[in-house]
């Protein structure tokens, strides 16, 4: 500001002196305001809109993420539905003479009708359970529903009493002795309800050797047996009273028979059966040989082999009101089952059955047995040709279903119980 703009300020009035400098020095306001302005624009260079706006619309969808997340999540999806409507009252008789009654006087409510099933399922009980115990929508023989889907994995361990003798005994006697195993089924395939099964079993027999004394024998040891078997079944269900299933079973014995061989011999074991109740059921399962087996025999200097015997059985399974299961059959082996030079058959014909009582939801009583008319005539050589297996036990089912409610059982359950010595029975070329 001059000395002279100075001297003129102030000889004017103390009100207007503030007036009259803004006036004079607006100009100089205004250059100031915008090279403010232009520094600022240089320290913060200007943002494209198409940016502030792509940053905008991010922070939108961060912000609404949770909320479409929650909202389309199952949990939401069934809170979300509409409260249904509680009925307070009725009418009670015909239009415009009738009357209005409050619910709390009526009789005991009707139940209301079950939901219907998933699409693509059957039955009352398909909404599935992993473990425990589960009750059965019926438990009658007139009504039918099926396997029951509790649980979705079954185990059972069992362990028992054997006594058995086959061809390769010869005259000689029979083996006793003791038996534990398991077996294992689980669905693979809920559309089509096809399940896989797994099991084994182990036995030591002649526990103080055995009465015979051919040279060279392992007369002062044991007889041990192994048995495998795996495959897959199908249980009879709401949508259908067929059941089916097909299995592989290995046997790994050491010390069998007159010469104490140890052969390894192998089968195929198949079932099929309808239900025409669920106390009820009726159907065919057979066994064909695979792998045959052959060793040295020094005992007796020759070659002995061993095989399976081919059988096919008409069976009949019943379930009791208390949950236990019977199977009774019938059958043939076949008749150019015999090995050696004259072949032919074993025997005429196979009865056998058996038998499992729950005595509570976890355990059970078994018994099994199977018997071979042997073809030869009575006396020293039918002796020789005579096949039986006789055993019983306690299992042990550790998912709480040993009581079931109908011939179906559990739909995880193996359908083929592990392989014994009645429904694996075994050819030998020589047995004297």
């Amino acid at each position: 500001m001059t000395a002279e703009s100075r001297s003129a300020l102030d000889r004017l009035p103390a009100s207007l002196r503030g007036t009259a400098f803004l006036e004079g020095h607006s100009r100089e306001f205004a250059f100031g305001a915008l090279a403010a302005m232009e520094s600022e624009k240089l320290l913060n260079p200007p943002v494209k809109e198409t940016e502030v706006m792509r940053r905008n619309l991010l922070r939108v969808m961060a912000l609404m993420a949770p909320a479409i997340l929650v909202y389309a999540s199952p949990a939401q999806a069934q809170l979300s539905q509409p409260a249904r409507a509680i009925q307070s009252s009725y009418y009670e008789g015909t239009e415009g003479t009738g009357r209005y009654l409050p619910v709390s006087g009526t009789k005991e409510p009707v139940p209301q009708a079950a939901a219907t099933a998933p699409a693509g399922s059957c039955g009352c009980n398909n909404g599935g359970c992993d473990n425990g115990c589960c009750d059965s929508c019926c438990d009658c023989c007139d009504c039918w529903e099926g396997c029951e889907e509790c649980p979705s994995n079954t185990l059972i361990l069992f362990a028992g009493i054997e006594s058995w003798r086959g061809f390769a005994d010869g005259s000689w006697n029979n083996n006793n002795g003791a038996v534990t195993g398991a077996n294992f089924g689980t669905i693979i395939s809920q559309d089509y309800g096809i399940g896989f099964q797994f099991g084994g079993s182990f036995g030591v027999y002649d526990w103080n050797g055995r009465g015979f004394d051919p040279p060279n024998a392992e007369n002062n040891e044991a007889q041990t047996q192994l048995f495998l078997t795996t495959g897959f079944f199908k249980k009879a269900d709401a949508c259908s009273r067929w059941s089916f299933g097909l299995v592989y079973d290995f046997s790994f014995n050491n010390n069998f028979g007159v010469f104490s061989n140890e052969p390894y011999v192998t089968q195929w074991r198949g079932q099929i059966s309808y239900a025409t109740s669920s106390c009820n059921e009726f159907g065919v399962w057979a066994t064909i040989r695979d792998h045959g087996f052959s060793q040295d025999t020094p005992s007796i200097q020759e070659t002995v082999s061993f095989w399976a015997v081919n059988q096919t059985n008409l069976f009949w399974h019943h379930k009791f009101d208390e949950g236990a299961d019977s199977y009774v059959w019938v059958g043939v082996p076949d008749w150019q089952s015999k090995l050696g030079p004259n072949g032919g058959s074993l025997g005429d014909f196979i009865i056998g059955g058996m038998l499992s009582a729950p005595i509570s939801d976890r355990l059970a009583l078994y018994a099994n047995v199977q018997y071979m008319h042997p073809s030869a005539q009575p006396g020293l050589e039918g002796s020789m040709e005579e096949t039986w297996d006789v055993g019983f036990g306690l299992a042990f089912y550790p998912q709480c279903n040993a009581r079931t409610h109908s011939v179906s059982g559990s739909c995880s359950a193996p359908l083929l119980g592990v392989a014994n010595n009645g429904t694996f029975m075994m050819d030998a070329s020589h047995n004297d």
